[in-house]
């Protein structure tokens, strides 16, 4: 996400009015969203979300400042302004990285941003259908979906670098049932590592079940 050379120019520039410790967290967010209801498909959004965090601890002093530019200027610019917050000297260097290595339990078979968003729409249209024909006393039913991934990158003046992907997909039905004199409301979360076969369930008697492709 970053260089290593601007992650060290800007711990030490942080570390430059006497601070014991300094940290830098980075995020970028990718996210899309689809939401139907009524039958029709009510919004379609894909934003992206980033930004940057650098703490400085001096003694019992916390001192924290963001900013959602990412340049070299803007990183450095938050470091200088959280340690204008310190009136000392430089005591310490921030220390060479040693990356921050380990196995990943969860691989992700299909990167959602790798699939279209029409290919999304058309799972929740898939959903939507499902729920809404299972019961002619179906009379309301609502779909939304959201895929999330995340990048974070986590340095310190002590030496550690890691980094991070998190990548979840969420789909939420509710359906509302009627047999003209009550209503009754049921809920499903559909969620965890992303997976193009989540749309496909069953709903029978009051309960849910997945069915695998």
């Amino acid at each position: 996400m970053i260089e290593k050379s601007i992650l060290q120019e800007v711990l030490n520039e942080a570390l430059k009015t006497g601070g014991d410790f300094a940290e830098i967290y980075i995020e970028q967010n990718d996210l899309n969203t689809a939401y139907m209801t009524d039958g029709k498909v009510e919004s379609v959004l894909s934003g992206k979300d980033y930004g940057a965090g650098v703490r400085i601890l001096s003694g019992f002093k916390c001192i924290y400042a963001y900013t959602n530019d990412l340049s070299r200027e803007g990183l450095l610019k938050i470091a200088r302004d959280a340690s204008y917050a310190l009136a000392g000297t430089k005591n310490i260097e921030s220390k060479d990285f040693i990356k921050l290595d380990y196995t990943n339990a969860h691989p992700i078979a299909v990167v959602p941003s790798t699939v279209d968003i029409s290919k999304k729409v058309s799972k929740v249209k898939e959903a939507y259908g499902i729920a809404k024909n299972y019961s002619s006393e179906i009379v309301q039913v609502s779909v939304r979906y959201i895929d999330n991934d995340k990048r974070v990158l986590i340095a310190n003046s002590e030496g550690l670098l890691a980094e991070d992907r998190r990548i979840r997909t969420r789909m939420a039905i509710e359906a509302v049932a009627s047999d003209g004199n009550e209503n009754q409301t049921g809920f499903l979360v559909l969620e965890g590592l992303w997976a193009l076969n989540f749309s496909k369930m069953l709903i029978w008697n009051g309960t849910q079940r997945r069915q695998q492709e």
